[in-house]
């Protein structure tokens, strides 16, 4: 998941193939170190300059130690930075005016797209894209969105050559001062000329193309993605500071802003500061190398600023791109990353986003897909396959994205434990879909053994091993590199194999690690723990077809499973047991991602617990059933749910779903340090 920092070299010399979030052209010069040789003419190939500085091993892996070092014992130091705390202020002087010329007309294309007319917008953008800088930026804008929610190589290949295009010619017509004019002003003491409405639009467009390209780059999940994503955010941040400050001071009072691009610019601020808020510690430390840091509050806010000019003069073309956001983080990454208190807050959110934005495109099918994402998180099974469905049947233009609704509705079946309806949606992606062929196998695998089909199955998972193996951009995929560890450590691909594993375990360590659990009906989360109950009495049985550390592995993944099952079903002092026994057991050789896992569901119980005692009326129960049961006061909860978190920091083994399990860890921190304030804010003790 974190490639080694060996490959920071590679990089450097242009050897690997994540993209850099710079288009290579004569303003990449102002990024370079005193000695840098020039850049390539290809974008693939430019970054050596700007990884110069970065171009020891030796730096960057202690710079990563220092980081996990001091994120252990810091808690004054979170994502957000001290303003986060505070109001941030989105009144501007400048003048906001309607959308007129390029502009306006930009927003029907805009509006093409999201009311699933998706070729016809493509076709609108193309005709004036290579001249006209708001059509190529928004043209470039929709090539992101699908690029994000499809995850298609292809797709991210194609908005990353739009984003550079674009950025190509909103430089061009953006009149930036070159360095002999910066020189002559210094000498006469003379005061640079304030842009023109055309420039500031072109600026507006330059920041956003750079920022978005360099969120495309942290795809890359790895230390690398992030350097040459912070090298693009770098420059974008002070732009978009520059922009800001000038259009809330008195030489822009007056000065005549239209929607779009007052929206581009919170649109902005707000996408930078939200992205990098949520990155787990150890990534902060790292990115406050590039001199900056991020304000949740700041980022949500600006984004709702830019979301409310929906109610002036139509908005923009951005309102639409930041409704995505807001619901993206609302929806989308709080269903991975968010301790449950939270939910209820963000589910409210995103409901009123919904609310709005349906009214302007009521059948668009992005907005449905996201509808559907939200009904699930809502623990609404049927509600989320009728969006599903409706996404579907709205729009088939768009393969990718009808893709990306058969892969919600094989997992919504999955977890409810429908296995045929599942299979069926796991074999059309297997037939139709490019992304990964070897999961798509293997959920059609666990199906058929969930169904006691055990030779199908056996046959899945033999052809599931053989296809992990391809490599994308010289690394084999995270979830593909689990895939084919599962399959060679328990031996699926016999049909003794399979049953020694137990299905049950494969179907619901699934389930689990997707996070699917919270969101199922109580009477489906009852079944799963009456299965994995009847998988644990046959351990005795499967010993003679499994070694010793097989059996290991079996028990502390039923473990996990059992304490998360008990969980969701309120047994929280037997779920807490489960966990402490499986957590006891240490880091299995093979099932590493279990103990972290474990740890982090212990801390969460812990400082739910806690909340819940500060005021929260929801877990006030879940207090009084813990203290009831011996485990101390709000306080001394709180401080074994840091002693928890800290565990989960201590694993140094690279192990499955890291990534995914750092952002909870960074979420669930914030929340305790949340909850430690409020009792001391209270007097508890």
């Amino acid at each position: 998941l974190v490639p080694p920092v060996t490959r920071l070299r590679h990089v450097a010399k242009g050897n690997l193939s994540t993209p850099s979030p710079f288009p290579q052209d004569e303003e990449d010069k102002m990024f370079k170190k005193r000695g840098s040789k020039e850049a390539g003419s290809k974008s693939q190939e430019g970054s050596s300059g700007f990884m110069e500085d970065m171009d020891d091993e030796e730096e960057v892996a202690a710079a990563m130690q220092q980081a996990d070092e001091e994120s252990e014992d810091d808690d004054d130091d979170d994502s957000a930075s001290a303003a986060s705390e505070q109001q941030d202020n989105f009144e501007i002087k400048a003048t906001l005016v309607p959308d007129s010329g390029d502009h306006k007309e930009a927003y029907q294309g805009v509006k093409l797209f999201f009311t699933n007319r998706f070729d016809e917008a493509d076709a609108f953008f193309q005709a004036k894209r290579t001249t006209v800088s708001i059509h190529s930026t928004a043209y470039a804008c929709i090539g992101f969105l699908k690029a994000m929610l499809t995850m298609e190589p292809e797709d991210i290949s194609d908005a990353q050559t739009r984003l550079n295009d674009a950025s190509k010619l909103a430089w061009q017509q953006a009149g930036y001062e070159g360095t002999l004019s910066k020189i002559s002003r210094l000498v006469t003491w003379s005061k640079a000329a304030a842009p023109s409405q055309a420039q500031l639009s072109a600026r507006i467009n330059v920041a956003e193309t750079r920022l978005i390209s360099g969120v495309l780059v942290l795809l890359g999940e790895s230390v690398t993605a992030l350097i040459r994503a912070g090298i693009g955010f770098k420059w974008a941040h002070s732009r978009y500071e520059e922009l800001f400050k000038q259009i809330q001071s008195d030489d822009g009072k007056g000065v005549p802003i239209n929607s779009s691009d007052l929206g581009g610019i919170y649109y902005g601020v707000g996408t930078f500061n939200l992205m990098l808020s949520i990155l787990p510690r150890r990534l902060i430390r790292l990115v406050k190398v590039f001199g900056f840091e991020s304000s949740r509050t700041k980022g949500l806010g600006a984004l709702n600023a830019c979301f409310n000019l929906g109610d002036q003069y139509g908005g923009g073309l951005r309102v639409p791109m930041s409704a995505i956001m807001l619901l993206a983080y609302h929806t989308l990454t709080s269903a991975f990353f968010s301790v449950p208190e939270e939910l209820p807050n963000h589910i409210a959110k995103s409901e009123q986003v919904l609310a709005k934005v349906m009214v302007e495109f009521p059948n668009s099918a992005i907005f449905l897909y996201i509808q559907g994402r939200l009904e699930r998180l809502k623990g609404n099974s049927a509600g989320a396959i009728d969006r599903f469905n409706d996404c579907l049947a709205t729009q088939a233009d768009w393969v990718q994205l009808q893709h990306l609704c058969c892969y919600e509705l094989g997992w919504t079946y999955f977890a409810l434990g429908e296995w045929d309806r599942a299979r069926g949606y796991w074999v059309r992606l297997l037939e139709e879909s490019k992304w990964s062929k070897a999961f798509y196998t293997y959920m059609i695998a666990v199906c058929d053994a969930m169904s006691g089909k055990y030779k199908e199955a056996a046959e899945g998972m033999q052809a599931t091993g053989e296809l992990s193996k391809r490599k994308i951009g010289g690394k084999v995929l995270p979830i593909e590199q689990y895939l084919h560890r599962k399959v060679k450590d328990y031996s699926l691909t016999t049909e003794a194999g399979l049953k020694s594993a137990l299905a049950s375990m494969l179907a619901w360590e699934l389930v689990y690690l997707w996070n699917f659990i919270q969101g199922l009906p109580t009477a489906r989360v009852a079944e799963g723990l009456a299965e994995v109950t009847a998988a644990q009495g046959r351990l005795g049985e499967v010993q003679k077809e499994s070694s010793a550390e097989q059996l290991k592995g079996l028990e502390s993944t039923l473990l996990c499973l059992r304490g998360s099952l008990l969980l969701n079903l309120g047994q929280f002092p037997e779920a807490l047991a489960a966990m402490r026994e499986c957590a006891a057991r240490g880091v299995h050789p093979t099932e590493k991602w279990v103990y972290p896992h474990v740890q982090y569901d212990i801390g969460v119980i812990l400082v739910t617990s806690v909340s819940g005692a500060v005021g929260n009326t929801r877990y006030s129960t879940l207090g009084q059933m813990l203290q009831g049961s011996g485990e101390g006061s709000p306080c001394e909860r709180c401080s074994k749910a840091r002693a928890a978190f800290k565990a989960v920091s201590a694993v140094k083994q690279d192990y499955n779903f890291e990534i995914r399990l750092k952002f909870k860890l960074q979420a669930a921190a914030e929340h305790a340090k949340k909850s430690l304030k409020g009792l001391k804010g209270g007097g508890a003790a």
